[in-house]
C-alpha cells in the first residue's frame, strides 16, 4: 500500500519499511512480516535495525536482498547508504538441478507434518526451466508456499529473478488460437481455468509480485480476461495485470471482473465449488463470459448514475434461473427493446405474482405462508427504455383485460335494466303494501374483474381490492408520483396501506366523513415502475427508509448503455407461449402449496446464511436483508406457476433457482445500498469521522465498519489513501505498547 507522510526524508526509516509490508508484527528485537518477494503465507522476513541505525533484512525462504528491494520499491541505498550488510548465516543449500532442490525443499516439510498439495514449474519459450513453486499444506490449515529458482548458478529455494516469465508460457506460446486468454492469480486457480477449456496463466510470487513478470505473450491475445480474487489484494494484483499488459499493448482488450456469490478472498476454484459437481463446463464457460460482457458494458459506462456516484460490481440478471418459456421472452425482449434483461424479467416475475395472488400461497411452515407479492424499482435515466420494458410485459394480458372490459359493460347494462324493471315492481308493492310484505333487495352491481392498475387512491383501491380479492399489481411509468402521494392528506399517511398490501395482513380503510369503513382481510398489491436514479436515492430516505419501505423493493440499477438501431424482434412463436402461459395463472384455482423436503432443506440453508449476513451487517444493510429472508419463497411460488407445474410442492430444482434469483437482488440491493449517501455528504461524514478520532486517528477496517458506502473490499482503504494524497489526511504506523502487528492509522492533517 502506498503511503502519502507529512516529510520524505532522504533515508528510509524503519516506521517506512513497516509501512510497506503486510502482516508486520513484534518478534525479539525487531519485527517478522510476509516477505513481498514471493507469495509468503508465514512472516519469513526478518526486519531489524543495526547498531549504526540500518535497516536490516532478511528472508527466510531464500529470497535475495535486491528482490526483496525491487518488491518493496525501495532502492538499496535508502536502506543501507552503502552496500548491504546483512549478517550472514548459514546459507541455504543449493543443488545441481530444480529438481534435486525441489524434492529437498518438499521432503523438509514433509517432515515437519506438511501434505504435498502441488507443484508448478516455469519454463521459457523454448521449453527450459527457469523455476518452480510448491504448496505443502501444513498442521493447523497453513498453507507453505515455497519458491525455487537458479541463484549464482545453482539451484535452491529462492525466487525468480525479474522478469519472470507468466505460468504455462511455452503452451501459451505454442497455441494456435490466440483469441482468448484467462488471467488468475495463483497456479491453483490457473489450472482450473484450463480444465474448462480455457488458455490460461498467472504469475509466481503472490498478489504482490505481478509487476516482476513479463506479460508480454499475454498481450498478443485478441481478448483478455482478469479473473480477480474478492480482496483488496486481489484488486490489486488485477489492475498490475492490466498495467503490465496494456505497456506491450496499450489498446488491448481487457475485462476484468470478480465472481459473484464468493467469500471475501474467495477466487476462481472457491467460485467452481460453490456451483457443485453437476456443474458443466460449458454451462460454466457461458457464465464466465455473461460476467465478462457485462464488466465490459460497466467499463464503457463508467458504472456512473445520474449523480456521478460509481456503482461498482454489477451482476447481470440470471436469466437462466427463468422456466424456459420465461428465459426466452425475457431475453429475446430485451434484446429487441436495447434494454437490461432485468428492466423484462423484474416486471414479468412481479405481474406473475399477481395473477397468483392470494389463491395459492407458499407454506414454510405451520403459521408461515408467504404471498408471491413482489415490488419492483427499474432504476435508470431517462432513455434507458424502463416504459418500453414494461409495457412488453402488461401487454401480454391486453387481450384478457379487453375481455373482462367487455364483459362488465355487457353485465353493466343487464343491471340497468335489471334495476328498471326492480323499480317498476317497487312501486306496485308499494300501491299494495300489506303490514308483513317484504319487498325484494335490489340487485347488486356486477363486480369488475381487475388486475392491473395505474393510478389509484387508497379508497378506490380498497374498493377493486374488494371486487378482487385474489390481488392487483400497480404499474407506474414513474415511481416518484405514487411515493409522494403517500402524504396527500394532511397528518395522515397511505404508507401503513401500502406495507400492509405486501404482507397480506387485514387492513381497514378509513377517511374521516367517508362513512364506514372498508375492511380488506388480505389486501395484496403488487408494484413496478421506473424511477431516476437521483429522485431514488431522495425519496427512498428518512420516514420511508424507517417504514422499511425501500427494505421491501427489489432494484435493479444497470449499467448505462448507448442506444442503437436494434433488428432483433420477439419471435411470435415466443410471444404467443408467454401470453398462454400468463393467461393460465391468470385462472389458476385456489389450491394449497408447500415445499418439498429438498426444497425445505435448500430454503431453510438460505435462511441461515442470510442470517449469517444479518449479524456482520451494519443496522440499514441488515434491515435491507431481514426482507429478503423470505424472497426465495415468494420466487419459488412465481417460478412454480411459469413452469406450469401441476403438483401441491415446490421442486428442489425450482427452489434452487429461486435462492439464485435472491441472491442476484440481494447483491443488486446492496449494491445500490452500499452508495446511498450523496458523494458530498459521504466526504463531509467521512472527515469528521476522523476528526473526531483525534490524533487516535483510524484504520481502514474501523472506517469500513462505520461507512456502509466503503464496505467493499479495498473501498476504505483507497479512500482514506485519496485524503492522504490530497493532503487531507496523513498515515502512520503504530504499534501496542504491548508490541504486535503494526496498523497503518489515518488521522487529521495538522495546519
Amino acid at each position: 500500500m502506498k503511503i502519502i507522510h507529512e516529510t520524505s526524508p532522504v533515508a528510509l526509516s524503519l516506521e517506512d519499511v513497516l509501512n510497506r509490508v503486510s502482516g508486520a508484527r513484534k518478534c525479539g528485537s525487531g519485527f517478522i512480516a510476509r516477505c513481498p518477494s514471493h507469495d509468503d503465507r508465514r512472516a519469513s522476513l526478518s526486519i531489524a535495525t543495526g547498531s549504526d541505525g540500518k535497516i536490516l533484512l532478511r528472508c527466510h525462504a531464500g529470497c535475495s536482498f535486491h528482490s526483496i528491494c525491487e518488491a518493496l520499491g525501495v532502492r538499496e541505498s535508502e536502506l543501507f547508504g552503502a552496500s548491504p550488510d546483512v549478517p550472514a548465516k548459514k546459507s541455504a543449500p543449493s543443488f545441481r538441478s530444480l529438481e534435486a532442490a525441489v524434492n529437498h525443499g518438499i521432503r523438509a516439510l514433509i517432515r515437519a507434518g506438511g501434505v504435498l498439495a502441488n507443484r508448478w514449474y516455469y519454463h521459457k519459450t523454448d521449453g527450459s526451466l527457469v523455476g518452480a513453486v510448491v504448496r505443502v499444506d501444513m498442521p493447523g490449515g497453513v498453507k507453505e508456499i515455497r519458491p525455487f529458482a537458479l541463484k549464482d548458478g545453482s539451484w535452491g529455494c529462492c525466487a525468480m529473478e525479474s522478469p519472470r516469465p507468466v505460468y504455462r508460457l511455452r503452451e501459451l506460446h505454442a497455441a494456435k488460437s490466440k483469441e482468448l486468454i484467462v488471467v488468475c492469480e495463483g497456479e491453483k486457480c490457473c489450472d482450473a481455468a484450463v480444465s474448462l477449456g480455457f488458455e490460461a496463466t498467472t504469475s509466481a510470487g503472490g498478489a504482490g509480485a505481478a509487476g516482476m513478470t513479463d506479460w508480454q505473450i499475454a498481450s498478443t491475445y485478441d481478448e483478455t480476461w482478469i479473473l480477480a480474487d474478492n480482496d483488496s489484494p486481489g484488486l490489486k494484483y488485477a489492475e498490475q495485470v492490466e498495467e503490465n499488459i496494456r505497456r506491450h499493448n496499450p489498446d488491448a482488450r481487457i475485462k476484468m471482473f470478480t465472481l459473484p456469490g464468493v467469500k471475501v478472498g474467495g477466487d476462481l476454484v472457491d467460485w467452481l465449488e460453490s456451483l457443485g459437481d453437476a456443474a458443466e463446463p460449458a454451462g460454466i464457460r457461458d457464465d464466465l463470459r455473461r460476467l465478462a460482457d457485462a464488466s465490459a458494458v460497466a467499463a464503457s459506462a463508467c458504472e456512473r448514475d445520474d449523480d456521478g456516484l460509481e456503482l461498482a460490481g454489477w451482476v447481470p440478471f440470471p436469466c437462466e434461473a427463468l422456466p424456459e418459456v420465461g428465459r426466452r421472452f425475457v431475453e429475446e425482449s430485451a434484446a429487441a427493446l436495447g434494454c437490461d434483461a432485468s428492466f423484462v424479467g423484474l416486471p414479468l416475475l412481479a405481474l406473475t405474482g399477481a395473477a397468483i395472488g392470494g389463491r395459492r400461497l407458499l407454506e414454510i411452515k405451520r403459521g408461515w405462508r408467504v404471498p408471491p407479492i413482489l415490488w419492483a424499482a427499474l432504476i435508470g435515466r431517462s432513455g434507458s427504455n424502463k416504459t418500453p420494458a414494461m409495457n412488453s410485459i402488461m401487454s401480454l394480458l391486453a387481450p384478457k383485460m379487453r375481455q373482462w372490459r367487455e364483459d362488465y359493460s355487457d353485465a353493466m347494462a343487464r343491471h340497468e335494466e335489471g334495476g328498471l324493471q326492480y323499480d317498476k315492481r317497487l312501486k306496485e308493492w308499494q300501491k299494495r303494501r300489506e303490514s308483513n310484505d317484504v319487498p325484494t333487495p335490489r340487485p347488486a352491481p356486477p363486480c369488475q374483474r381487475r388486475l392491473i392498475v395505474s393510478d389509484a387512491t387508497i379508497e378506490a383501491l380498497a374498493g377493486i381490492l374488494s371486487e378482487n380479492p385474489r390481488g392487483l399489481i400497480l404499474v407506474r411509468d414513474e415511481l416518484d408520483a405514487w411515493i409522494q402521494s403517500f402524504e396527500r392528506y394532511s397528518g395522515s399517511s397511505d404508507a401503513p396501506f401500502w406495507l400492509s398490501a405486501y404482507s397480506g395482513a387485514s387492513y381497514s380503510v378509513d377517511r374521516r366523513g367517508r362513512g364506514a369503513p372498508t375492511f380488506l382481510d388480505q389486501p395484496l398489491v403488487g408494484v413496478v415502475g421506473g424511477i431516476q436514479p437521483k429522485i431514488w436515492r431522495s425519496r427512498m430516505s428518512g420516514e420511508n427508509q424507517d417504514s422499511g419501505l425501500l427494505a421491501r423493493f427489489i432494484v435493479s440499477c444497470p449499467p448505462t448503455t448507448i442506444r442503437k438501431w436494434r433488428t432483433e424482434v420477439v419471435q411470435a412463436s415466443t410471444q404467443d407461449a408467454m401470453a398462454a402461459r400468463l393467461n393460465e395463472i391468470v385462472d389458476i384455482s385456489e389450491s394449497p402449496l408447500v415445499l418439498s423436503f429438498e426444497a425445505a432443506e435448500m430454503f431453510a440453508a438460505w435462511v441461515d446464511s442470510n442470517g449469517a449476513a444479518i449479524a456482520e451487517a451494519s443496522d440499514a444493510e441488515a434491515s435491507c436483508l431481514t426482507k429478503i429472508e423470505e424472497l426465495p419463497a415468494r420466487f419459488a411460488n412465481i417460478l412454480h406457476a411459469l413452469e406450469g407445474a401441476q403438483g401441491s410442492s415446490v421442486a428442489g430444482h425450482i427452489m434452487e433457482s429461486a435462492i439464485r434469483l435472491a441472491m442476484w437482488a440481494r447483491h443488486e440491493k446492496l449494491r445500490w445500498h452500499q452508495s446511498g449517501a450523496e458523494p458530498d455528504d459521504k466526504s463531509h461524514r467521512l472527515v469528521a469521522m476522523i476528526e473526531a478520532a483525534g490524533e487516535a486517528g483510524m484504520t481502514p477496517r474501523q472506517v469500513a465498519r462505520k461507512c456502509g458506502w466503503l464496505r467493499a473490499p479495498g473501498a476504505a482503504e483507497a479512500a482514506l489513501e485519496k485524503m492522504a494524497r490530497d493532503g487531507i489526511a496523513v498515515a502512520f504506523a503504530t504499534t501496542a505498547a504491548g508490541g504486535g502487528r503494526p496498523r497503518i492509522v489515518f488521522r487529521m492533517k495538522r495546519l
